[in-house]
């Protein structure tokens, strides 16, 4: 299965591949091989990661490092192992940090768009002696609380 899993992400079908990865953690579980664990996590991981799935890349990475330090990798395999998931892991959470950034940037500018439309409506509406929609609104409300007291 695990063969599979590298042919699907070899051919760029990560989406698929991921599916795979998670059912081989449940087949993993039913056999009891969780000496696997840690390579298997982070085949998920570099899953995730190609398939643009930042949070589940880390969360994976994360339970590579907790496996590997909880379980032991021997030797200077095992530091260098350990060494590469701290770097691997710090990648991840500061690409996170620059896709939230860029998402935030994103929903301001969206924001500022819309508030811009609306003073360009409100001018519009001057320039043709009207009153503004959102200053009728107002007062409408402020009238009906005037109402309700």
């Amino acid at each position: 299965m695990q063969n599979e899993v590298l042919k699907l992400a070899q051919n760029g079908s990560f989406q698929e591949a991921v599916q795979g990865a998670e059912k081989m953690f449940d087949l993993i579980a039913v056999e009891q091989l969780t000496e696997h664990m840690a390579d298997l996590y982070e085949t998920a991981g570099r899953l995730y990661y190609h398939a643009g799935n930042l949070e589940k890349a880390l969360e994976y990475s994360l339970k590579v490092k907790h496996e590997s330090v909880g379980w032991g990798v021997p030797g200077p395999f095992g530091r260098d192992k350990l060494k590469m998931m701290d770097n691997v892991i710090k990648r991840i959470e500061r690409e996170l940090g620059e896709q939230k950034k860029a998402e935030e940037e994103e929903r301001k500018k969206k924001e500022k768009e819309v508030k811009d439309e609306k003073n360009e409506e409100t001018k519009e509406e001057r320039l043709r002696g009207e009153e503004p929609k959102e200053e009728k609104e107002l007062q409408q409300k402020t009238q009906d609380n005037q109402e309700e007291s």
